[in-house]
């Protein structure tokens, strides 16, 4: 079971609310969940292949 929390280190207080994540063990097994208002996931069970990876795409903040 993987669970986590998004923050934004650049803007503290900041979550990553609705980030799309996926969790892959490189074995054809993928996991797809989204964020929450908190920032927060939990992304299921999947067999621990010993390389486990979690992705996610961050949104681009327009300059000012």
């Amino acid at each position: 079971m993987v669970t986590g929390q998004l923050l934004d280190v650049s803007s503290p207080g900041v979550v990553g609310r609705d980030v799309k994540i996926t969790l892959s063990n490189h074995r054809g097994n993928l996991i797809h969940t989204v964020t929450n208002q908190f920032g927060e996931f939990s992304a299921g069970e999947v067999e621990n292949t010993g390389d486990l990876e979690l992705a996610f795409l961050a949104r681009v903040k327009n300059p000012s």
